[in-house]
């Protein structure tokens, strides 16, 4: 009896390997592999909105970024980037800043061609400026290391030029930069 219901088992293992090798053939080639794209973005500092009091938009938020980053299983993946969250210009001074990303990413997809995308992980930023003070103004380079998060979606298949959304958070210091961008992306 043991014997029987052992043959059974192997035989059963042996018929259903080639439907398992197809599926998972399938959808790891679809999903996984590296990836790369750029994107342009429009950055508020600290939750303030995104039109003036004049109900105008800021014309000095634009960030764009570079990206490059590899899925290993269809759910999961590495990402870094290069992040210039442009110049903020005002009244009370002046700022630069930049920095490079490295996150791990968890994906959801949803079809062949729309893919959910969750990351989270580490900027290294680099900012100038200058500020005015009531008796003097004055000149500062700062850099550290924050935490980053965010979520996107992608559309297109997973090689070739897709199109992407993303609305990340970025913290430089003390301050919260919401960066909501559009992409191009390309996988290879």
């Amino acid at each position: 009896m043991i014997r029987r219901l052992g043959t059974c088992t192997i035989c059963a293992a042996m018929a259903a390997t080639p439907f398992a090798a197809n599926a998972a053939d399938e959808l790891f080639d679809r999903e996984v592999g590296v990836y790369g794209g750029v994107g342009i973005g429009y950055g508020t500092f600290d939750n303030e909105d995104f039109l003036t009091d004049d109900n105008e938009l800021r014309d000095d938020r634009m960030t764009w970024q570079a990206f490059l980053g590899a899925r290993f299983i269809p759910w999961l993946g590495i990402e870094t980037s290069y992040v210039d969250f442009g110049e903020a210009d005002g009244e009370g001074g002046f700022l630069d800043s930049n920095g490079v990303t490295a996150a791990l990413g968890v994906y959801l997809p949803v079809t062949p061609s729309i893919t959910f995308s969750a990351r989270a992980g580490q900027l290294w930023w680099d900012a100038t400026g200058t500020a005015v003070a009531p008796l003097n103004d004055f000149e500062f380079d700062a850099d550290g290391e924050d935490p980053f998060y965010g979520v996107g979606a992608s559309f297109g298949d997973s090689e070739g030029l897709g199109f992407g959304v993303r609305y990340d958070r970025y913290e430089l210091g003390e301050t919260d930069i919401d960066v909501p961008s559009v992409n191009l992306e390309f996988g290879f």
